[in-house]
């Protein structure tokens, strides 16, 4: 992935969703991208963040205003999905997401999407149906009423997810103007997600016009085969390589953490490709199970 041709920035309606809108649409406008704007409504055996009550809420909560946006497309999230059981739900969600998407004064014509499904089969169908270059989600994504674990759904969709995403923290809050996210800060090592990561990077700094700082971090301090290899291909291309000796996750969170006006990206390559076969506890999900760091999770294609 060069440049992001289609973001989809995955929506629950909390306080969060309009922060995760106003970044995924600066993203999308910086790289000339579709942007989708997706929300969820369980099905009649799965709670979620569309409840009747909840919605009920989001419509009581957001801001009437008229705004030229495309109608919703009321989609399946697959075949496998039970009917959904309360259209008027169904009808209330996209009333809302259309109230959202009229706060946010970036969105140019978005697509909405509004599709029954758990929140996590919606984002990770939604991303493959699209084709998607990137999904934008809040760190948070799920219930506010208390019926999700904080985090869950955000972590299954980085196990599962065969696409690159971006999990942005509750305590992140956009600029008025610009993406607000600099420099970039990337993990890298010898693999192809790796060094696809560090391209992924520098293709993001260029077009947010910021720095990038390309960190490798070793278990013990030895010059090895791997970053003999990593000076040679990396170092070119990221202008220097920083080797850090510690815990991989603890290392780069040090580094990435916000201090003061730096307020990092951090972009790591994931290996494998998610599914059935994804293990939990890699670095990807301890990073995005902190809460702190806005991270992307690159996925070769």
């Amino acid at each position: 992935m060069s440049r992001l041709r289609t973001v989809i920035a995955a929506v629950d309606f909390s306080d969060s969703s309009r922060r995760i809108l106003v970044l995924a649409a600066r993203l999308a406008r910086k790289h000339g991208a579709v942007l989708h704007v997706l929300a969820s409504v369980p099905t009649e055996n799965e709670p979620g963040p569309a409840d009747p009550a909840y919605v009920r809420a989001a419509v009581r909560s957001a801001a009437v205003r008229s705004a030229a946006v495309r109608s919703a497309a009321v989609r399946r999230a697959g075949p496998q999905d039970p009917p959904v059981g309360d259209h008027s739900t169904l009808m209330a969600t996209r009333d809302a997401l259309r109230r959202l998407v009229a706060e946010v004064p970036d969105l140019i014509s978005p697509c909405l999407d509004v599709i029954a499904g758990s929140p996590t089969s919606t984002i990770l169908n939604a991303a493959e149906r699209e084709d998607a270059d990137l999904v934008v989600m809040a760190a948070d994504h799920g219930c506010p009423s208390g019926t999700h674990i904080p985090g869950a759904v955000a972590q299954h969709v980085l196990l599962n997810a065969r696409r690159s995403i971006l999990v942005v923290p509750s305590s992140w809050t956009p600029p008025a103007v610009g993406i607000g996210l600099a420099p970039i800060v990337v993990g890298v090592d010898a693999t192809e997600p790796g060094l696809g990561a560090g391209r992924l990077a520098a293709e993001l700094a260029r077009t947010l016009e910021t720095t990038v700082e390309a960190v490798h971090v070793v278990p013990y301090p030895e010059v090895s085969t791997e970053l003999e290899r990593l000076l040679h291909i990396v170092a070119p291309t990221l202008d220097g390589l920083r080797v850090e000796v510690g815990d991989v996750v603890e290392r780069l969170a040090t580094i990435a953490a916000p201090v003061g006006m730096r307020r990092p990206l951090l972009v790591i390559g994931r290996r494998g490709h998610g599914g059935p076969e994804a293990m939990p506890g890699s670095t990807a999900e301890r990073l995005a199970a902190l809460g702190t760091i806005p991270l992307l999770m690159y996925r070769p294609a």
